[in-house]
Parts: C-alpha cells; structure tokens; sequence
C-alpha cells in the first residue's frame, strides 16, 4: 500500500491506536461513561461553563503545594473553555477532519473537570493540567490534517509521533481516573496502586512527546512544500 493511502486510511484512527498500545491494566480502567462522539464536546463546553459559573459563588481556588502561589480555579477553566471553543471550530478549518475522532480523551478530560471541581483541595493539581491537556488535542487536530494533504515519509514518521503522544495523553488520563476512584474507596486493579507523584511523572511525559511531535511536524512541513 502507497504512503499516501496509509495516511488517508490510518489518520482518523490516531487516538484509537494510541488505546491499543496501553498496557492492559490501563485499557481496562477507560470507560469515561462511553460517550457520544458527536455530542461531547457540546457537553464538555457546557459543563465547563457551568463549573465556571460555580467558581464565582464560591470563590474556588488552591494552593500549589511546592511554590504555595494561589491559583483561581475560574482562570483555569477559562483556558478550558477557550480550547474547547477552538475545537470546535476545526470542522470549518480542517474539512477532512471529524472531531468525533477525538471524543475519547474529551470523554477523559470531561471525567477529570467533574471529579477534580468535586474537591478542589486534593485534585487542584489535575484541573490545573486540564487547559494543556485540551491545547494538545486541539493542537493535535490541526497536525492530522497535515497528514490528509502532505503524504509523505516526513508525514508517516509525525504519524507516528502523534500516536506516542496520544498514547501519553490516555496514559494521563486513565491513571488520573485510577487515582479518582482510589481515593473514593472504589474498586480498582490491585496492581495500581498510585500516588500524586505517578500522576506527575505521567503529566510530565507528555512534553517529550510533544516535542518529538513538533520535531516531525517541522520535517513534514519542509517536504510538503
């Protein structure tokens, strides 16, 4: 099969193939309430808008616990909104691009919004990752369509970067919601057991392969030309 129709064929399956390579014990935690492809991110954003309006009544804010800066949790979900708001322009920018593609880590970022606004105090961190979290799949969206129109060997190895980092984005995500449910005395696999420094070192991988990302985007950007 050419390059070309392995990229067409392959791109809207990106974060599918990203899912296929988590460990076991990972896929089995996903489950982020099986959403609508076409209807979570409508979802999200108003959920987002909601949890905005919230914060006024209740002035929600933390502390970071290394530096102990305060940090105003209606800022933050601010950030949320406005990548969710881009998102939802791409249909209009990137034709060959379905954004029902991406409703799995949505799902998860919907998942970590409703449980981290439930207790500020103890997962202020996680909704303080949720605005990068959201940048990278919004950013994310625009590279595949690179793919769609620069076939090219450039293009495959950026495809493969891409999966890697949506590998690290779902890793984030399921260990996050592992967390959730461990701290709610819900059953989860005995084998994870985690703590606030995984979920750090998971959240910190992300940004090598982001890079990596950005790496190939440059190269597949000079052979398309």
């Amino acid at each position: 099969m050419s390059t070309a129709l392995s990229l067409r064929r392959n791109s809207h399956d990106l974060w599918s193939d990203a899912v296929a390579q988590l460990d076991e014990e990972l896929r089995n935690i996903i489950d982020f309430g099986r959403p609508e492809k076409q209807e979570i991110v409508s979802e999200l954003l108003k959920q987002a808008n909601i949890s905005i309006e919230e914060c006024k009544d209740r002035a929600w804010k933390f502390q970071r616990k290394k530096s102990g800066e305060t940090v105003i949790v209606r800022d933050v979900l601010g950030k949320v909104v406005k990548w969710i708001d881009r998102f939802k322009r791409i249909g209009d920018i990137a034709m060959q691009y379905d954004p029902g593609h991406a409703a799995l880590p949505w799902a998860g970022v919907r998942f970590l919004l409703d449980i981290a606004t439930k207790d500020i105090k103890i997962f202020g961190s996680v909704v303080e990752n949720i605005p990068s979290i959201a940048e990278l799949i919004c950013r994310s969206a625009l590279i595949e369509e690179l793919l769609l129109r620069s076939p090219s060997s450039a293009a495959e190895e950026l495809r493969q970067a891409l999966v890697l980092l949506y590998v690290r984005i779902m890793d984030y995500l399921v260990r996050a919601r592992a967390y959730f449910l461990q701290r709610t005395a819900k059953r989860v696999l005995e084998s994870l057991s985690l703590t606030t420094s995984d979920l750090d070192e998971s959240f910190h991988a992300i940004a090598g392969a982001q890079e990596d990302v950005d790496r190939c985007f440059n190269l597949a950007s000079v052979q398309g030309q």
